[in-house]
């Protein structure tokens, strides 16, 4: 006789926690798997710039279904982690103070889920700050993924990009002009869409898939542009980020799953 399965479907949460930096709101969400499917690992995700967390729900739910418990927190200064008058908009240690964010993520993971194994996903920015997190706590994971990813700051050698950082230091610490957009940040965009073609609609560097790009333009939550004091933060992370002495931080037996087109990655 057939055993009649109950199904429940996946359990998505969301929720606030103080952050341990500041105490200030990091949005979280959670996608459990349904009751019936047995819980084999969690995945830390980490979205891109100009986005959210929630623009993942598909991809949650899918790896949800196949037994991964996913969590994903929304950066500083995107989604629902700062009222939408203040997107775009985190202080200078943005890279610091985020990637503290990350690791108490990590730990609420490991408190909720002792026994299973840890993996990390970035997308974009999110990669960035994924390949930072296992330089400082590699060994807490079982694998990675980093997607749309990159070993240099697009159209900068490291020289440059450590220049570009000592000129938006005054604005991103002026009262006048540290909540400004940062003309790097659009010009960073601009160089991204450019390479797109001449009809890009000012996200087609994310994606192909005309859908998901009709979804990202019609979020709210999404598109708001760096300020400087923002900018500079994520510079000066970046700027640190690709050290030999860093990158020897990652543990050698990690597997490492990188996703990113040739010629970033030929560039890197």
């Amino acid at each position: 006789m057939a055993k009649t399965i109950t199904t429940h479907g996946v359990q998505p949460m969301n929720y606030h926690v103080p952050s341990v930096v500041d105490g200030s709101p990091v949005s979280v969400r959670q996608w459990m798997p349904p009751p019936e499917v047995n819980t084999r690992a969690v995945l830390q995700l980490t979205h891109g710039i100009l986005e959210h967390s929630g623009r993942y729900d598909r991809f949650a739910r899918f790896l949800a279904k196949n037994g991964f418990r996913v969590y994903a927190s929304d950066l500083r200064g995107h989604g629902l982690s700062v009222p939408q008058s203040e997107l775009g908009k985190a202080g200078v240690q943005f890279w610091a103070d985020t990637t503290a964010d990350m690791k108490q993520l990590l730990d609420l993971m490991h408190k909720e889920n002792p026994e299973l194994p840890r993996f990390a996903f970035g997308h974009s920015l999110g990669s960035a700050l994924t390949q930072a997190h296992i330089q400082n706590w590699g060994s807490m994971f079982k694998g990675a993924i980093l997607c749309g990813t990159f070993g240099a700051f697009p159209g900068m050698n490291a020289t440059q990009l450590h220049d570009t950082a000592g000129a938006l230091q005054p604005l991103a610490f002026s009262a006048e002009t540290s909540d400004n957009v940062s003309a790097v940040f659009v010009e960073l965009l601009n160089n991204l869409n450019t390479a797109s073609g001449p009809d890009f609609k000012g996200c087609d560097w994310q994606t192909t898939d005309q859908v998901e790009i009709e979804r990202f333009l019609r979020d709210p939550l999404n598109g708001k542009p760096f300020c400087n004091r923002m900018m500079y933060g994520v510079l000066q992370g970046l700027s640190q980020l690709w050290t030999p002495e860093n990158e020897s931080r990652i543990p050698k037996d990690l597997p490492t799953l990188i996703h990113a087109a040739p010629e970033i990655l030929s560039a890197a």
